[in-house]
Formats: structure tokens, C-alpha cells, sequence
């Protein structure tokens, strides 16, 4: 999947028709990144233990609170991982899923702590999640850097949905690397 998350949406000509529009959005999309962030804590306890994953390194994952603190456990444990099975393979698409991570959650962050302005940038009509006046996500004019439609946030739903199903399948071809590599590794691990 291309990484869509590392580049900014063109602001629509014309926002949500009402506000309900972008709380549903909004309530959609971050249930949806729970589900993704979920993915993310089975492909950490997978390099701890691979082929069952362990229910301590979820809650362990789940216990850091900065999605960029989750991802240097991941990384981590992969570095360890790939240390003693490696691939070039693996870590390449390793590197294209944490990539997409850490950009997704940049989008999700906007999405979770934006707030529904009345107007678009220059005063466009309906209803936009811009970034709220008290971050310094704000430009110094004040404007925001993004101003997202219902159908906006809906179109990252989508994504991050995407996202944790590629990545729960990342985490079976961890398994099948893992189960392929030689048993004196396997059993050191």
C-alpha cells in the first residue's frame, strides 16, 4: 500500500454539512486506529515470542502511552529479532510498515485533538477538524495546517483500517520467517 499518510489532503471547497457529521467521522476513524494499534501490539509480543506472542508484551506495549514511545519498543524488539533471523526481505518491509505507522499516527493525533471550526480557511461553507488555537501544530497566522471533511477523516478510517489488516498480515510472515529458520536459532530464541 502506498503510505498516504505522509502527504497532506487538498482542503476541500466546500465542509461537512453539520458538525454531527465530522463527530461521527471522528468517533469512526478512532475506533478504527484502536484496531490498528492493536495489530501493532501483536507484531511487538511477535518478535518477543514468535508463533504464540505473549499476552505481557501487549499489556507491556500497551502501558507506554506516546504512540512514538510504542513504536521504539517495536523497533527494538525487531532489531533483536532480525539479529538472529535475518532477512533483508523482512526488514525491508519492516521498515515500509513502521514508516506507515508513524506517519498514520501523525494523522490520527490530528484527528483525536482537532476541533470543528464553522468555516474553511478562507471562510469556505460547512463544517471542518482544523487543529485547535492553542497548539503550536498552528502556524504562526494562525491558520491550521489541516482542515478535514467528514469524508476526509472517513478516507483515514479507511486507511488505518487497511493498515492493521496488512500489518496482522506482516505479523504471519513474521510467524512462517520465524518457522522456516533453522531449529538451533529457534531454539536459542
Amino acid at each position: 500500500m502506498p503510505n498516504e499518510f505522509s502527504q497532506a489532503l487538498p482542503i476541500a471547497d466546500e465542509g461537512s454539512g453539520s458538525p454531527e457529521i465530522i463527530y461521527l467521522a471522528v468517533g469512526h476513524a478512532l475506533t478504527t486506529w484502536e484496531g490498528t494499534e492493536q495489530a501493532f501490539a501483536h507484531l511487538f509480543a511477535r518478535f518477543i515470542r514468535p508463533l504464540r506472542g505473549s499476552f505481557v508484551a501487549r499489556r507491556a506495549f500497551g502501558a507506554v502511552q506516546s504512540s512514538s514511545g510504542r513504536s521504539s519498543l517495536i523497533d527494538e524488539a525487531a532489531e533483536v529479532f532480525f539479529r538472529d533471523f535475518p532477512s533483508n526481505d523482512m526488514q525491508l518491509r519492516f521498515r515500509t510498515v513502521m514508516k506507515t505507522y508513524k506517519d498514520a499516527t501523525a494523522k490520527r493525533n490530528q484527528i483525536a485533538h482537532g476541533i470543528i471550526m464553522p468555516s474553511g480557511p478562507s471562510l469556505q461553507k460547512g463544517h471542518y477538524l482544523a487543529a485547535s488555537m492553542y497548539t503550536s501544530k498552528r502556524r504562526i497566522d494562525l491558520s491550521s495546517p489541516y482542515y478535514y471533511t467528514g469524508e476526509n477523516i472517513d478516507h483515514f478510517r479507511v486507511l488505518f483500517g487497511t493498515m492493521g489488516y496488512q500489518t496482522h498480515n506482516f505479523v504471519q510472515a513474521i510467524d512462517e520467517h520465524f518457522r522456516t529458520s533453522p531449529a538451533s536459532s529457534r531454539e536459542r530464541y
